[in-house]
């Protein structure tokens, strides 16, 4: 929730006050607006799940061992939760424009944003190694390599979408010199 109050808080795009305004018959959710919550929702599904199954798979044991007392398969729930607040921190770095690339923006900012990140990540650690937030949570400890899988995948999300947007500035570019 705070990264996203923090994302109203984001700077407004270079040119803003040049673009026409929005039609007040336009929808908020466009296609455009619907293709790009798709994609990046899709790539951060398949990332946690990726993750889960990968957590219970490397274990070696039967998938009919994995109940809530079994501390690999609290392991995998842990690892997606953190998959799910990891890849909402590159999300969030993102979705910040929908065409300028993280380059332009600068990852730095919006120090709200990324104040409201580590809160995010420091809870999300709490709740995998504070003994009494893992009896609350039914969560397990991660390992290092637990946290770099779940940070490629959020890179994986973040390459996505700036190559997405390079695309769409390209695309307009075209645009503007066939006009």
């Amino acid at each position: 929730m705070l990264p996203a109050l923090a994302l109203g808080t984001e700077p407004p795009e270079p040119e803003t006050m040049n673009a026409p305004p929005r039609s007040p018959k336009e929808p908020l959710f466009t296609r455009s607006v619907l293709g790009r919550i798709l994609f990046l929702g899709g790539i951060q599904a398949l990332g946690v799940t990726t993750a889960f199954f990968w957590k219970i798979h490397t274990a070696g044991i039967p998938y009919a061992a994995f109940t809530a007392d079994n501390p690999i398969y609290r392991e995998a729930l842990t690892m997606t939760q953190a998959g799910i607040v990891v890849s909402q921190v590159f999300n969030g770095l993102t979705v910040r424009s929908d065409r300028l690339s993280i380059r332009r923006l600068g990852v730095l900012s919006n120090p709200r944003l990324l104040a409201a990140q580590a809160l995010a990540i420091t809870a999300m650690c709490a709740i995998s190694y504070a003994p009494p937030l893992q009896q609350i949570f039914n969560t397990a400890p991660l390992s290092p390599l637990d946290w770099a899988i779940l940070t490629g995948f959020g890179a994986v999300l973040l390459a996505a979408d700036e190559t997405r947007k390079a695309l769409v500035r390209a695309h307009a570019k075209r645009r503007k010199e066939n006009t």
